[in-house]
């Protein structure tokens, strides 16, 4: 045979396509070398492909499957009468909804249209093969001015968001011609009202997340994450129990997933918040694991000295207390009135932790002038411990305890709340932590997560993901500054800052109807109507933690009870000044509950700080014309 012969058979066994993508005819040839395909930009070797039959001396190649699809198509989710040509273009596709980046892909004939289409997601999508199952249409309350298409598609390497779960997945649909609006066949399938084992109501579904739950940022009840306004919702209007339809179904189908509180077997160690005795139940737990101060080396003559403490202290004990406790009661009426005008009603407070002490059922350390206290624990704690504290790895010199100048306060770095009581602090830095903080320890049980067995461990928030988006269970702030310490759970979304950990169980210093106000984690249960705050008289996050009385109907805000949660909860008050020559009787520094008049600037004051007489009925705010140097501690 000829040569010419030969080369006419060769080219009658070629392969050879016409594309507009490139001037000369293509050839199919096996790819020996890597290459990117010009039409899709994804990589291949080894394969058949398409390059140029004039060897032209481009790069020019083209995947055998993208060569071959062709250059104008309709589209089942598109009106019929657009027509879909290849191009280069830019654009999220409307399938995957990945940008493309300059791909060769499936673009609308009209100008006024945004439609994109991959090549890939055209063909896995069973465009060409696969026709909708037009005898299966149908109509769905989640979309009422279209019928829907359902349509079985092979599950192949595209997937499409379904626009009621909002996941990414493969599988039959519903999908409406007009709008590209597409739901998982299983989604439509779903129940208008159900049961779930997860919640006492029947839940409602909700085609878009309920707008009166927005006004809180809600999120899922189950997984803690973010609800999309656009995504169904299963919720429940009596509790504002609302999830995500994927989470109610999972729980449901794995009831493992809500595991009850461990066996107290296995937690003997761990403190269970919240806890109301914070030198019982968090400083003792806390001295017992970085040692004590031996008191009994420092007894002089029956009594003992604590740390730079000018005067000796002496233990009283619960008996002797409680008989004392008994006589004053006698004559407290008087005493009673002056403190509901001036101030909080006085309790003997502990100059270390500044929370109540609970004379009648402890001993505790009693200064000698009578003007001082300490629980016995906050008397033995150390004075320095290493290595460094959980909450300031920066640095392992050791912390060392610190009393607060009686006319000065310090911030604590962990709660950023004001103390003048006893705070451990850093030689290196500014580090300051008041004992409460400095005894929170690396894992904890709390009440709040006691569906889950996990514990809550202490964290940093640099060390943590997503840290610029979490927010605390508890109060609902953002934790997005660098350095904030907060506990999590490390398998959920359960995130709490200290300043939560640390708020009481209970508010025992408000008595309605002779019983104290708890603290609620979730009031909302089976309480359908708005909250407000007895305090400031503001609406309440129904889902943010609240002191919650049902049978009273109070609430109140946590930072709404300043001495108790608030910004005053580690401060003591009580102690006695001397102003002089403005004031001959001795003052006591107190919070305010009533408006009152300076008797200096002639302001009123009200949930203020502020120096009261008990004499009469003077009262100084603390105003610029009060220097330090006029406010001298009375011993």
């Amino acid at each position: 045979m000829s040569e010419k012969g030969k080369e006419m058979k060769k080219e009658e066994e070629e392969v050879i396509l016409d594309h507009f993508m490139h001037e000369h005819p293509l050839v199919l040839t096996e790819t020996i070398v890597e290459s990117i395909c010009d039409s899709c930009r994804r990589r291949f070797y080894g394969e058949l492909g398409y390059s140029c039959s004039k060897k032209c001396g481009s790069d020019f190649v083209l995947h055998e499957e993208c060569a071959e699809m062709p250059r104008n198509i309709t589209h089942p989710t598109h009106p019929p009468q657009h027509t879909l040509t290849q191009k280069k273009m830019a654009g999220n596709c409307a399938v995957c909804e990945t940008n493309m980046r300059g791909e060769v892909g499936y673009h609308c004939s009209n100008s006024a249209c945004e439609f994109h289409l991959h090549l890939r997601c055209a063909s896995s999508m069973g465009v060409l093969y696969v026709v909708p199952d037009l005898n299966h249409s149908t109509t769905h309350p989640s979309h009422p001015q279209h019928q829907l298409r359902l349509w079985r598609r092979p599950g192949r390497s595209c997937s499409f968001r379904c626009d009621a779960c909002g996941t990414r997945e493969m599988g039959s649909s519903y999908v409406c011609v007009a709008c590209q609006y597409w739901i998982h066949e299983s989604c439509a399938a779903l129940s208008v009202t159900a049961r779930f084992p997860h919640h006492h109501h029947s839940l409602s579904l909700d085609f878009h997340f309920p707008i009166e739950y927005a006004v809180f940022n809600f999120k899922c009840d189950l997984c803690r994450k973010p609800l999309m306004r656009k995504h169904w919702v299963y919720h429940c209007r009596l509790c504002r129990y609302v999830v995500h339809i994927k989470c109610a179904i999972m729980a449901s189908s794995t009831p493992n997933a809500l595991d009850n509180e461990a066996d107290a077997s296995e937690d003997e160690d761990v403190i269970r918040f919240p806890i109301n005795d914070i030198a019982d139940e968090l400083i003792r737990s806390f001295v017992r694991r970085v040692g004590e101060t031996n008191a009994d080396d420092e007894i002089i003559n029956g009594q003992y000295k604590f740390h730079s403490h000018d005067h000796h202290f002496s233990l009283v004990s619960s008996s002797s207390s409680s008989h004392e406790n008994e006589e004053k009661e006698e004559n407290s009426d008087d005493d009673d009135d002056d403190d509901l005008f001036y101030g909080e009603t006085s309790v003997l407070s502990c100059d270390g932790c500044t929370a109540p002490i609970h004379h009648q059922k402890s001993n505790y350390y009693s200064c000698v002038e009578g003007k001082n206290f300490l629980h016995s624990v906050c008397f033995r704690l150390p004075q320095t411990f290493t290595p460094s504290h959980p909450l300031h790895p920066q640095h392992m010199s050791p912390l060392m305890l610190q009393t607060c100048p009686k006319l000065d306060t310090i911030k604590c770095s962990i709660c950023k709340f004001y103390t003048n009581g006893l705070f451990y602090s850093c030689a290196e830095c500014d580090f300051k932590a008041d004992i409460k903080c400095a005894s929170l320890p690396p894992t904890i049980k709390h009440q709040a997560h006691s569906q889950h067995r996990h514990h809550l461990k202490l964290v940093e928030s640099k060390n943590y993901k997503d840290s610029l988006h979490i927010r605390c269970i508890g109060c609902n702030d953002f934790l997005m500054h660098r350095g904030a310490i907060f506990y999590s759970c490390q398998r959920c979304e359960f995130v709490l800052c200290c300043t939560c950990v640390l708020l009481p169980a209970s508010d025992d210093t408000r008595y309605l109807d002779q019983h104290a106000l708890p603290l609620a984690f979730n009031a909302a249960v089976d309480h359908p109507e708005k909250f407000y705050c007895d305090e400031c008289e503001q609406e309440m996050n129904p889902k943010s933690w609240m002191y919650n009385c049902r049978h009273c109907d109070t609430s109140f805000h946590p930072e709404c009870i300043n001495t108790v949660s608030g910004y005053c909860r580690n401060f003591k008050f009580g102690q006695e000044f001397s102003i002089q020559p403005l004031h001959g009787h001795p003052l006591r520094l107190e919070r305010l509950i009533r408006k009152l008049r300076c008797h200096i600037c002639g302001r009123k004051e009200k949930n203020d700080l502020g120096f009261q007489c008990a004499s009469c009925n003077f009262f100084a705010c603390g105003c610029g014309n009060l220097s330090n140097d006029d406010v001298l501690p009375v011993d």
